[in-house]
C-alpha cells in the first residue's frame, strides 16, 4: 500500500523595472510551480495575481488568473500560451529556440532587429542567414530592448559604422550557457586607449582579476592586440542600458583601429574576435584564483518568462513534487 507525499520548495524575488526571465533552481522532478504576486495580492489591481506551470505543458505556457483592479478584486482564470513557465532539467542540453524571421538589421548603434515575434529583454538570440550585413551571422546577442510585435535590439553592437543594413535574416534563442564558467564571448568594439576597453556581445560575467587572451584576427583591424593576455581591471555589465564591457590592462593606444570586416569579406568566412578566459591574475592585489574555473554552472528548475511578470513587484513562489510511499 502507498501513501502520496507532496514534497515542496518555496521562495521569494522582487522583479526589476526592465523585466528579464527569472530562473528558480530546484530540484529536477518537481512538477509544478505556483506564483503569486505578492504585492498586489490584496490591492485592486489589473494586473496578473497568480499563475501556475506544469512540468507537463509546453514550454512558454502558464494558467493565470489577472484582477479587474475593482473592489473586490475579481480575478479571471486564463491560459498564457507564450511567456510562462518552462521546465528545464539541465539548461546545457536544452535545444535553440524555433527559428524566427528577422526582416532588418540597421545599421546603427544599436542594432535593431525588426520582427514581428521579438524575444524577452536578457535573452540571447543567435543570428544567421543575414541578407546583408554578414559581419553578424552566427553571432549571438543579448537582447538589451524591444518593442513588442516589432522589434529587438542589440544594445551591445555598435553597427553605426556597417556599410549598409540587413534587409533579412533569421534568429533563434539561445536558452541557456556554456556548461562551464568562466565563458568566452565575442567582441563588438575595442577602444584604442589605456586600460583597453572592450565590450562584449552576450552580458559577459567577467570579474575583476580574472585573465583573459584577447582573439583579434586580421579581418577586425586592432592585429597587435591578438593572441595577448590581459587582466581584467574593470567591468560593467547593465542589461537594458548597452553597458557590457571589461578593461585589461593593455595599452592599445597606438594600435590601429577595431573595426568588423565587410559584408563582403566575412562571407568568405571569417573567425569573430573574442575573449577567452585562461586562468588567475597571479600578483597582488587581484586576490581571485579562478578556483570555479570548472564549476558546474547548468540550470536545473523553472524558468519564469516576462509575459506573466509585472515589473517592480514582490513575489512568492512554491514547487510541489508528487511522491508515494
Amino acid at each position: 500500500m502507498s501513501s502520496p507525499v507532496n514534497a515542496q520548495v518555496s521562495g521569494t524575488f522582487t522583479t526589476p523595472a526592465t523585466l528579464v526571465p527569472v530562473n528558480i533552481s530546484i530540484p529536477s522532478g518537481y512538477t509544478e510551480l505556483d506564483l503569486i504576486n505578492v504585492t498586489d495580492y490584496n490591492t485592486p489591481a489589473a494586473t496578473i495575481i497568480k499563475a501556475t506551470g506544469r512540468s507537463s505543458g509546453a514550454a512558454g505556457t502558464a494558467e493565470i488568473w489577472t484582477g479587474n483592479g475593482a473592489t473586490p478584486n475579481v480575478l479571471t482564470p486564463a491560459v498564457a500560451i507564450t511567456g510562462g513557465f518552462t521546465f528545464i532539467s539541465d539548461s546545457s542540453g536544452t535545444a535553440l529556440g524555433a527559428p524566427v524571421v528577422a526582416t532588418a538589421i540597421t545599421a546603427a548603434t544599436p542594432a535593431v532587429v525588426s520582427t514581428a515575434a521579438p524575444l524577452a529583454v536578457g535573452d540571447v538570440a543567435r543570428n544567421y542567414a543575414t541578407t546583408g550585413m554578414l559581419q553578424v551571422a552566427g553571432m549571438d546577442f543579448t537582447v538589451t530592448a524591444i518593442a513588442a510585435g516589432v522589434s529587438q535590439s542589440y544594445g551591445y553592437l555598435p553597427a553605426a559604422g556597417f556599410a549598409a543594413p540587413a534587409t533579412a535574416g533569421i534568429f533563434r534563442r539561445v536558452p541557456f550557457d556554456p556548461r562551464f564558467y568562466p565563458r568566452r564571448r565575442f567582441i563588438t568594439a575595442i577602444s584604442a586607449a589605456n586600460p583597453a576597453r572592450i565590450q562584449l556581445s552576450v552580458t559577459h560575467g567577467f570579474v575583476v582579476g580574472e585573465r583573459v587572451r584577447i582573439i583579434c584576427p586580421d579581418a577586425f583591424g586592432m592585429t597587435q592586440i591578438n593572441g595577448l593576455l590581459g587582466t581584467v581591471t574593470a567591468e560593467s555589465h547593465t542589461i537594458g542600458t548597452g553597458t557590457n564591457w571589461i578593461e585589461v590592462d593593455i595599452d592599445s593606444t597606438a594600435m590601429t583601429a577595431f573595426a568588423f570586416p565587410t559584408s563582403a569579406v566575412a562571407a568568405l568566412g571569417v573567425t569573430f574576435a573574442q575573449v577567452v578566459p585562461v586562468g588567475e591574475a597571479a600578483t597582488v592585489p587581484y586576490a581571485n584564483l579562478l578556483d570555479d574555473a570548472t564549476t558546474n554552472l547548468s540550470f536545473s528548475g523553472v524558468q519564469i518568462g516576462t509575459g506573466i511578470l509585472v515589473a517592480s513587484k514582490n513575489y512568492q513562489w512554491v514547487a510541489r513534487r508528487g511522491t508515494a510511499i
